[in-house]
């Protein structure tokens, strides 16, 4: 049995209208963190700018974390760095509660950043 296809060009708009797209409502608290004994670093909702930066496919952990921090990335650097990388208390879970508070795709950039180190790794070794 086969279906007829479905036209998606149209659907939910006139092929007419000019879609407009703007803040609609606040901008989303801050995100808030400690690490150990560091100050508390306050994470201001990223602008489109930024999430293009982190969305670059030789945007590092770093880099991301340099974009949200702004400023303040060069304190939190001896706490970010002093962190384990997996579990629970690790640098993967505070990314992706970065990326969680501001509604942002995580799993994308940590696919993307195990992409770049697999390449840092062979340039190593190679």
């Amino acid at each position: 049995m086969s279906e007829a296809p479905i036209d998606i060009s149209s659907r939910g708009h006139d092929a007419g209208e000019v879609r407009q797209y703007r803040r609609t409502g606040p901008a989303k608290k801050p995100f808030k963190f400690q690490l150990e004994d560091s100050p508390v670093f306050t994470v201001p909702e990223p602008d489109s700018g930024t999430m293009m930066e982190i969305e670059q496919p030789s945007c590092t952990t770093r880099t991301a974390l340099k974009l949200f921090l702004g400023d303040d990335f060069d304190t939190a650097e001896p706490y970010l760095e002093a962190m384990p990388m997996h579990g629970p208390e690790g640098l993967t879970t505070l990314i992706g509660d970065l990326f969680d508070h501001f509604g942002l795709n995580a799993d994308k950039f940590q696919q993307q950043e195990a992409v770049n180190r697999q390449a840092r790794r062979r340039r190593r070794r190679g």
